[in-house]
């Protein structure tokens, strides 16, 4: 309505000026010619160039007529209304030229919508959306369209902008049509050609996504088949809510939900894996342990979400120790909040410590709160006295000021604990000089590397193919094409005749995280393989010196992994005997001939182990031991009968032991 406004406002003053240079050329021209055509042509000539900034009646001819005097009230009012004109109507002139091209881009995307074959929506527009449609712009991709559905309003040049990397803006609330009119809704799916997007992103208030999320289930019919929704989600309550409204249903949208922050700490431990200072010992001393002692300072978005994958990467050894010490001048309120996603029967909860000990799952898991600012002279003492328990393996500056990262990053590096091997990450929302000089200087700063930036990760590739959605995927297709079976069964498959896409959308929400999860860890575990074999004399210690230099396991994996196989699993030594994709055992000794084997224990109990804490953060609990419930029941609760430690898997459910074995078949 306002737009409309605008432009019927333009017209007016366009034609009142034309009229206004057509009357002024018409008194200043009647001296020039006695023949009206040629004085016609004089007038229509200076009106056309009035709007191009080319006026022949100049600004200093008409001040020249008015100071001489001698014209009649109407001639005076014409005239200096002209002079305004001068001005007006080049104006026009460009808003008339800007609207043409923005017309013609309009043109260009809709003819470019039905030839593209790169599709995206994106719902919702905020400060993560802003980074994405930049990203976007620096693409040199030209079969791309991204519609974006938003009420907000764009400047002219704003709207270029997006115009010009092929983003087409509709102004819609679409949930305000939920109520009103249901073809309303199938018609502006229409309009965004939905039956031809694969990717869709909500990216509004977490509550607003919810919302849209069902709109678009109900509306599958106008969606592509192999749709998949993107919901980013920070909000945990109705996160659960979105996750429950996913499962309950029977032809589910495939859907996953990110967060900027989950991407950017997903980065960096791959780059930097908490096992890299593990890494370097065993270098030096085979026997080497596989405890983690990590330090968190600052406990926002990024630290929370750190917290939350540490949870997974550190589980590097079945009875490993693993200590997360937490400071932040917040730490008490943070505290019941990660608290709270914990069953409190499950998990021991006191005044600054969330700890899960060896009866719930096996070793020991602590992480603790400590408030205190890192300006505190406290803090210094603090980080000594908890390094002398055992020295820091990894540590991560989470806190969005750049003076108290760079403070908090001094201290750390004043501890004299190995901190030459020791990497710390560091949060860098700052100057990009500074950035290079941390980066750059090896010798103060040997290990000190910057927590992977929003800007790096928000790119249209990086969400659309998500490398650790690709790779649960794939995990999934081998975990129903691999059989572990009985040594009289019949060997059938349940996953042979459905895509990969068929598979992964069957699973619940929660199947399709512990997948990922898994994925997450992959690397953790072809690095055991690979110390596995440096102990056992199969690799060098310069083969091994190399990998533990770059971090990039390569052909070196793919030995260790096959050494570890043969010999442990499948070999003289092994329990497994190996028909194709099938792998058999007996059913009857299979707890004792995995216990017989310690690698192989291990291995099982470190698995069963990551396992417990991926359900365990999830919400979920082990019941009572005489619970008298169905399966199916205690999955309705959250709950499942493996939460708990080797020993008593081993008592209660023997015959699930052998499938914490399925990662290392598959590896």
């Amino acid at each position: 309505m306002k737009r409309q406004k605008q432009n019927k406002l333009l017209l007016v003053i366009a034609i009142a000026s034309f009229i206004i240079a057509i009357w002024e050329g018409y008194y200043f021209y009647a001296k020039y010619s006695a023949f009206p055509f040629w004085q016609f042509l004089l007038v229509m000539q200076n009106g056309i160039k009035t709007f191009f900034f080319m006026p022949k009646i100049s600004l200093e001819t008409i001040l020249g007529i008015i100071n001489a005097g001698g014209l009649t009230t109407v001639q005076t009012i014409v005239a200096h209304t002209y002079m305004v004109v001068i001005f007006l109507a080049p104006l026009c002139t460009v808003t008339t030229i800007l609207k043409v091209l923005n017309v013609l881009l309009h043109l260009r995307n809709r003819i470019q919508r039905q030839f593209a074959r790169e599709r995206y929506v994106i719902f919702g527009y905020n400060e993560d959306v802003e980074v994405l449609l930049q990203n976007s712009m620096k693409s040199t991709k030209e079969d791309r369209i991204v519609h974006l559905v938003t009420d907000k309003e764009f400047s002219k040049s704003e709207e270029l902008a997006l115009m010009k990397c092929h983003t087409v803006v509709h102004r819609e609330n679409v949930l305000s049509y939920k109520d009103v009119d249901q073809k309303k809704i199938q018609k502006f799916l229409e309009k965004i050609q939905s039956d031809k997007v694969k990717h869709i992103y909500l990216m509004g208030q977490a509550a607003d996504n919810f919302s849209l999320y069902i709109l678009l289930t109900e509306n599958k019919a106008f969606l592509r088949k192999d749709c998949i929704v993107h919901c980013s989600c920070e909000n945990e309550e109705i996160r659960k809510l979105l996750i429950n409204y996913h499962d309950e249903q029977v032809n589910k949208l495939d859907l996953t939900v990110f967060d900027a922050a989950r991407l950017q700490i997903g980065s960096m431990f791959k780059e930097h894996p908490i096992y890299e200072y593990n890494l370097r010992e065993k270098l030096e001393n085979p026997k080497a342990g596989l405890d983690v002692h990590m330090l968190l300072v600052g406990l926002g978005r990024i630290g929370k979400q750190v917290l939350n994958e540490a949870l997974n990467n550190s589980v590097l050894g079945a009875d490993s120790h693993i200590i997360i010490d937490i400071m932040d001048k917040n730490s008490k309120n943070l505290e019941k909040i990660l608290a709270n996603a914990y069953r409190s029967d499950q998990v021991y909860i006191d005044d600054n410590t969330i700890k899960i000990s060896g009866d719930v799952a096996d070793g020991l898991l602590e992480i603790r709160f400590h408030q205190v600012d890192v300006f505190e002279q406290r803090f210094p003492v603090l980080l000594k006295e908890l390094s002398k328990e055992y020295p820091f393996t990894y540590g991560a500056i989470c806190t969005k000021e750049a003076d108290v990262s760079i403070h908090a990053l001094l201290e750390e590096k004043h501890l004299n604990l190995k901190e030459d091997t020791m990497p710390i990450a560091l949060r860098m929302e700052m100057g990009s000089q500074l950035l290079e000089y941390l980066n750059g200087n090896k010798t103060i700063y040997r290990n000190v590397f910057s927590i992977t930036s929003k800007r790096r990760v928000l790119t249209f590739d990086n969400l659309s193919s998500d490398r650790d959605t690709e790779a649960a995927m794939a995990f999934n297709v081998k975990y129903n094409e691999i059989a572990l079976m009985d040594t009289n069964e019949k060997a059938e498959t349940s996953g042979k005749n459905k895509t990969s896409e068929e598979l992964w959308n069957a699973l619940s929400f929660l199947k399709k995280e512990s997948n990922r999860y898994l994925c997450y860890h992959n690397d953790a575990k072809q690095m055991l393989c690979i110390c596995k074999a440096y102990e056992d004399g199969v690799i060098s210690k310069e083969e091994f010196g190399a990998y533990a230099e770059s971090m990039v396991p390569g052909g070196l994996a793919q030995k260790s992994i096959q050494y570890v196989m043969e010999r442990y699993f499948t070999g003289k030594e092994g329990f497994l005997t190996k028909e194709g994709n099938v792998y058999r055992f007996d059913s009857e000794r299979n707890v004792e001939q995995i216990n017989s084997i310690p690698f192989v224990k291990e291995m099982a109990m470190l698995e069963h182990r990551r396992w417990c804490y991926f359900m365990l953060k999830s919400g979920w609990a082990c019941p009572p031991v005489n619970h008298g419930k169905t399966k199916a029941q205690l999955e309705a609760v959250d709950r499942n009968v493996c939460i708990i430690n080797w020993q008593l898997l081993c008592e209660r459910v023997p015959y699930v032991c052998i499938y914490d074995l399925m990662p290392f078949l598959i590896l």
